[in-house]
């Protein structure tokens, strides 16, 4: 093996070892809290008729948010991230969470989205700001 090719295995060998920071129970338990929020979102828009393209809008604002949470959970949970990076995702998940939020209150006056939808994105905004101390 040459030099090129074991520096490249120790990299790839520090890159994939479990974060001793956060667990794979944690991780599932954090994973499976955004998956059911997102999940409950988008419950009441596909139960019921079509509906129109400003009360999908903060359920699709929440689904990319939940996707940058979940991306987050799992760079962590893998080590290639440490959880100093919270912030540094939350960059981005904030302002996507108020953006969902003004966006649910201003679909809900329209009586078009569901309380449930407002909930989930009031969760997401939470479980940013637990992601983001829990280090």
């Amino acid at each position: 093996m040459s030099l090129y090719s074991n520096a490249f295995a120790v990299v790839l060998r520090t890159r994939t070892t479990e974060n001793p920071d956060i667990d794979w129970g944690v991780a599932a338990v954090l994973i499976a809290c955004v998956s059911l929020l997102t999940g409950f979102a988008w419950q009441s828009i596909l139960l019921r008729r079509p509906i129109s393209w400003r009360s999908l809008r903060p359920v699709l604002s929440l689904t990319l948010s939940s996707t940058l949470q979940v991306t987050f959970i799992v760079l962590v949970t893998r080590g290639i991230v440490t959880l100093n990076y919270s912030k540094k995702f939350a960059v981005f998940g904030l302002p996507l969470c108020i953006v969902e939020l003004v966006l649910a209150i201003r679909t809900e006056r329209a009586a078009e989205l569901s309380p449930r939808t407002l909930a989930c994105v009031i969760s997401s905004l939470v479980i940013w700001l637990f992601l983001m101390t829990i280090h």
